[in-house]
């Protein structure tokens, strides 16, 4: 419970046709007293790219992201929550963490491509 303290969630890894570039968005909703940074990284080799980070703040209602994330080849997201418990201890809360159907098609192999 002190600051700085961080907590992750990792996608699935998506993949991505070989000689193509597929865009998604990532939809996510968060409450917090603390910092989101969100990241993509790709499989091979482990580069990582900062796609989204919040500043610090207390922020008493929810708030929606949206984050474009292109690829060319096959990745991971990582949503990454930091705690400041300066203002009251730690409180971070995620839901409805979506993406949508990327310009490649399903890119996962749970994915509905009906939906």
């Amino acid at each position: 419970r002190s600051s700085g303290k961080v907590g992750t969630f990792m996608s699935p890894t998506f993949s991505v046709p070989q000689s193509s570039t597929c865009s998604m968005t990532l939809y996510l909703y968060f409450h917090m007293v603390g910092s989101v940074t969100v990241t993509r990284k790709h499989v091979s080799g482990g580069t990582k790219t900062l796609l989204e980070r919040s500043s610090p703040q207390v922020n008493p209602l929810w708030e929606r992201i949206e984050v474009q994330v292109d690829a060319t080849e096959p990745f991971q997201i990582s949503i990454a929550a930091a705690s400041n418990t300066l203002v009251g201890g730690p409180n971070i809360r995620f839901d409805d963490i979506s993406f949508s159907m990327s310009t490649c098609g399903c890119l996962t192999p749970d994915c509905d491509s009906q939906n």
